[in-house]
């Protein structure tokens, strides 16, 4: 993708401090040995498991009867991510977003988006690395009720259509030079995928950022 999409993800991270303890003195003087007077023991909980991702190499859309001078000269609106504060990795897994209650959890999820697209809709694109010949995009109302689209709606049109696509993969022949990527029992699962964001590649044409999420 475009390079600047690394500096957006980086803005858009957020670090929180690990909680402060602080110890209560003794009630009696340091020379006394009085078990009651020591500090009991903290307790630890053990430490979150790290989230590892690899993002999926993705075909970039660009209309075909289109010249490389106006893919050039098109406008493209920033990046619009998908976080959940205090998960510890960027994206939200697909299956919290099919769920629906993650998306009304992530950051900013009552905000409105897609102030300057033209006609009031966007078209869904979405590759997958292997399946030559398989791709799929789907038109969005932004305006489907009544107002314009806010984030978490967007999540939630975003995560089906990725779940729909993926699950037509399942069935289809993988080029064997692409088996890492394989989506099958045993592979890569609709449960290892994470959308990371939404991309702006063309006119109205966005393209979901994935990522296949590992804990270790």
């Amino acid at each position: 993708m475009r390079s600047d999409f690394t500096t957006f993800r980086a803005q858009l991270i957020k670090r929180e401090d690990s909680p402060s303890y602080s110890t209560p003195a003794p009630s009696r003087s340091s020379s006394e040995t009085d078990p009651d007077s020591l500090p009991s023991p903290r307790r630890t909980s053990p430490a979150p498991k790290r989230i590892f991702q690899t993002f999926v190499p993705t075909k970039v859309y660009i209309p075909p009867d289109i010249n490389t001078f106006a893919r050039i000269a098109s406008p493209t609106e920033s990046p619009i991510g998908f976080l959940m504060p205090g998960r510890g990795a960027r994206g939200i897994p697909l299956r919290d977003m099919l769920d629906g209650d993650a998306v009304e959890k992530m950051a900013w999820h009552d905000m409105f988006f897609f102030r300057r697209v033209q006609y009031g809709e966007i078209d869904l694109y979405l590759s997958w690395p292997g399946y030559v010949g398989h791709e799929r995009t789907q038109r969005v109302d932004l305006y489907d009720n009544g107002e314009r689209m806010t984030l978490n709606i967007l999540a939630k049109a975003v995560s089906r259509f990725v779940a729909e696509y993926i699950k037509s993969c399942e069935t289809l022949h993988c080029l064997d030079r692409y088996a890492k990527w394989r989506i099958s029992e045993g592979n890569i699962r609709l449960d290892d995928i994470t959308i990371v964001s939404l991309i702006n590649t063309y006119g109205n044409v966005w393209q979901p950022e994935l990522a296949i999420e590992r804990r270790g």
